[in-house]
């Protein structure tokens, strides 16, 4: 069967089962079936749909009368005290490693290169694993630098620039 003839058969069961959802639409609208509701003989003893007997294996209503008399709104401690209470301590910001680096990102190329500046303003180009005043390249990545400065890692990123 050659694609073309594929697409002909689809295309036709398509529109022999829109056709027929259709006609299935119509037929359900055009001729409803009649129901008639059955017949339920009136009880001779009818009660309220509310009955004061529990079922089998339950207790009766007036046994949770003690729960329903709870005062629900009330405070489920004593009073609230605010004696002994002190403030908070305002958050203070850890100090930032990397403002504390020798060194300024000014760029970096690819994923082994940095371009860095010394605090003497010298510019360096390092690759991973050199040291450079102190300061040892773990990674380089677009924009960032790993770098071990005294035991710590620190992430070193390219300054904005201003415009």
């Amino acid at each position: 069967m050659t694609p073309r003839q594929k697409n002909l058969a689809l295309y036709t069961a398509a529109a022999v089962c829109g056709v027929g959802a259709i006609a299935c639409a119509a037929w359900a609208v055009l001729a409803p079936v009649e129901v008639d509701p059955p017949a339920i003989p009136p009880h001779r003893n009818a009660r309220a749909a509310t009955t004061t007997t529990a079922p089998a294996g339950l207790p009766p209503l007036a046994a949770f009368e003690n729960v329903w008399s709870l005062p629900l709104r009330k405070p489920l401690t004593g009073p609230a005290t605010t004696a002994n209470v002190t403030p908070a301590p305002p958050d203070v910001p850890p100090p930032n490693p990397a403002a504390s680096v020798p060194l300024t990102l000014l760029g970096t190329i690819g994923d082994s290169t940095a371009i860095l500046r010394t605090q003497a303003g010298a510019v360096e180009v390092k690759s991973v694993g050199d040291t450079t005043a102190g300061v040892k390249i773990l990674s380089v990545r677009p924009s960032q630098v790993e770098v071990d400065f005294n035991g710590q890692r620190v992430l070193l990123s390219k300054p904005k620039d201003p415009l």
